[in-house]
């Protein structure tokens, strides 16, 4: 039995009323599970629950060498109050769970990356919508898996060297040698002040947010594509909600 906190990935309508959902939970790591029921008449509180983002506490018959887990029973530990009705995080959220879901292996346990990825959420909800957050949030999320970049930036190394993750001379022929515009971009981002990373505008978060796509593309083995990405981009460079 597997008594654990987890975060839902990913959901997957199973037959007439079942549903399988992949998890990252914080005692196994990322899992997949099966639910009956959701979407019986008596399945309303389940099929709620298990959303994509969704914070829960659950209980499951768990077998290490199975790939799927019947669920036994489930609870919310972190009800959201503000992603479900604000459009700019739902569509932020689902772009970090899509990017999560590409760098967290399977059945791989990191207590300390399952507290940082469900703060990551908390915070979202929590806090004002901040346009940059997801930019933030992929240079802590590198430094979670290992492969933070190094911020040497200088008048001599100012072109971020996507492959190897620290500041080089620009030379204009390398393929992952960022122009030194883009390059100081990011250095001032990376020291955390937007004044300094003149990161204002959505054409600049839009060129700083490929640059590190194409940085986790380099780093995470069968990284692919982000699908949500579009999405996002047309949601946040569109008014505010009312």
């Amino acid at each position: 039995m597997l008594k654990t906190q987890a975060i839902v990935f990913r959901i997957t309508r199973y037959r007439e009323s079942s549903l399988i959902f992949d998890a990252f939970t914080e005692a196994a790591g990322l899992q997949s599970f099966i639910a009956s029921g959701v979407y019986s008449k008596t399945g309303q509180r389940l099929a709620s629950a298990l959303q994509p983002m969704h914070q829960l506490e659950l209980v499951a018959y768990y077998h290490e060498n199975k790939e799927l887990h019947r669920l036994r029973e489930v609870s919310s530990v972190f009800p959201y109050t503000s992603i479900p009705f604000d459009i700019r995080k739902s569509a932020l959220g689902l772009f970090l769970l899509e990017l999560c879901r590409k760098c967290i292996r399977p059945h791989h346990v990191n207590p300390s990356l399952f507290r940082f990825v469900c703060g990551a959420f908390q915070e979202l909800d929590q806090h004002e919508f901040d346009p940059n957050y997801h930019l933030r949030f992929m240079l802590d999320f590198a430094a979670q898996l290992g492969f933070q970049p190094q911020n040497n930036h200088s008048a001599s190394l100012n072109s971020f060297d996507l492959a190897n993750g620290v500041f080089v001379p620009y030379d204009g022929v390398s393929p992952y040698r960022v122009d030194p515009e883009s390059s100081r971009l990011l250095s001032g981002w990376m020291h955390g002040s937007l004044s300094a990373s003149g990161v204002h505008n959505s054409r600049q978060r839009r060129n700083l947010l490929q640059l590190l796509l194409l940085y986790y593309q380099l780093h995470i083995e069968q990284f692919g594509s982000v699908k949500s990405v579009d999405v996002f981009h047309d949601i946040l460079s569109g008014p505010p909600p009312s």
